[in-house]
């Protein structure tokens, strides 16, 4: 078991309301480890017993827990929900090496709907990762001749504001989001690409799974808080100040991977990481 700490001393009736996480099954794999990093899962696997955290670090998982066992929990005869599907093999027969694991929200023919919990603003940082788990639990269900042509995302806002509403900010805590439908052999390909990625980079941390984000100048007034302009290098900065006669300072805004140091279970035991233990700073 990983060495859990409770630095800030939270009491036993919220502890025991946290999930810890929990080894992977080297012979099974979830859809969410199958569209993750093959770094972290192998972690996951070689190093659980060495990894630190907080248990103030499972707080964030709370709410999405809470709100997924509640839904089902109300959920109507017709729906059919938390139905976990493995699969071990592809259409044709050919085994994948590893059973595969899905278990959608809900199933309501022909649609999939699966829940999330979101921080308000999360699209314009990407939603390829609920595209992609939708598309193989989609995929677990076209397998078994069972009809899907519409797949949706309940999105609920954890830190949604009535104050903020204002614009393109969400007129309520909650949004239904509809998600491309890929065809049935787009979803076996990327299934196999993805595993055969795993396979063969059991240790790589593509820039998109530490959340990489580049440095960035900022053409600021002095004294100003808001940035009249940002760009990706500072040349192009001192250009712009030049071409339009605006701004008389640059400012270097250092970019980095966030997960990598706040977010990711591996972190105590990753050399990417700056939270990394010593020991394994050095290693693979």
């Amino acid at each position: 078991m990983p060495k859990i700490s409770n630095v800030h001393n939270l009491p036993e009736r919220m502890t025991r309301l946290l999930s810890q996480s929990y080894k992977p099954n080297p012979n099974r794999m979830g859809v969410t480890g199958l569209i993750d990093s093959p770094r972290i899962r192998s972690l996951l696997i070689e190093r659980y017993d060495d990894i630190e955290m907080d248990i103030s670090d499972m707080l964030s998982t709370l709410i999405g827990i809470s709100v997924h066992e509640y839904s089902e929990s109300k959920a109507p005869a017709n729906e059919d929900t938390e139905h976990k599907l493995t699969d071990t093999h592809d259409s044709e027969g050919k085994e994948f090496g590893i059973t595969l694991v899905g278990k959608a929200d809900n199933y309501i023919e022909p649609m999939i709907i699966d829940i999330k919990t979101k921080a308000t603003g999360f699209e314009k940082f990407g939603m390829l990762d609920i595209e992609e788990q939708l598309n193989v639990y989609a995929y677990q269900r076209r397998k078994r001749f069972q009809n899907v042509d519409k797949l949706v995302a309940d999105i609920i806002y954890r830190n949604w504001k009535l104050m903020l509403v204002y614009g393109d900010y969400p007129p309520i805590a909650y949004k239904e989001m509809e998600v491309p439908l890929w065809t049935f052999k787009e979803e076996e390909k990327f299934i196999w690409d993805n595993l055969n990625f795993h396979k063969d980079h059991p240790y790589d941390c593509p820039d998109k799974y530490r959340w990489k984000k580049n440095d960035t100048f900022a053409v600021k007034n002095k004294g100003a808080k808001k940035a009249l302009r940002v760009l990706d290098s500072e040349q192009e900065a001192e250009s712009w100040i030049k071409t339009k006669g605006r701004g008389d300072s640059i400012e270097h805004r250092k970019g980095g991977c966030l997960r990598c140091d706040s977010y990711c279970n591996v972190r105590s035991v990753c050399r990417f990481s700056d939270k990394c233990i010593d020991k394994y700073k050095g290693e693979k």
